[in-house]
């Protein structure tokens, strides 16, 4: 599994220097984005299921992608080992579920332009770039 990007609302900036030991080289991390960056971030990177909230839910379900809600409200629970066994199960389900092969979706209006910068970059209290 590759994570291709990742975003958080109200964190820390410690909390994005962590996001970013545990990413490949190349994974966007993002802080709080707008529709029109999630739209593009999905276009873009085309992910085969996206963890997620509400928020990012709809969007993704109407430009073909699956999008599982990572709060433990919907499904879940996601803790400890059963939790994790719960993840991988709806995971799998959400993925390789037969509607969405059967579904037909309109191209989005979002530039595929690879140059655009989805997020600026934050900077660390050592003055590292976070956001590249």
């Amino acid at each position: 599994m590759d994570v291709t990007a990742v975003a958080s609302q109200f964190e820390h900036e410690d909390g994005y220097v962590k996001m970013k030991k545990r990413v490949k080289e190349g994974a966007l991390i993002v802080d709080d984005p707008n529709s029109m960056e999630l739209e593009e971030m999905i276009t873009n990177d085309k992910p085969d299921l996206i963890l997620a909230g509400i928020k990012e839910k709809y969007m993704a379900h109407k430009l073909g992608v699956p999008s599982l809600m990572i709060h433990s409200y919907e499904n879940g629970p996601y803790i400890g080992f059963e939790g994790f066994l719960n993840l991988a199960k709806d995971m799998y389900s959400y993925i390789y579920n037969p509607v969405w092969k059967m579904l037909e979706f309109e191209e989005s209006p979002v530039e595929n332009d690879e140059s655009k910068i989805i997020a600026e970059s934050i900077e660390t209290p050592d003055k590292a770039e976070v956001g590249k």
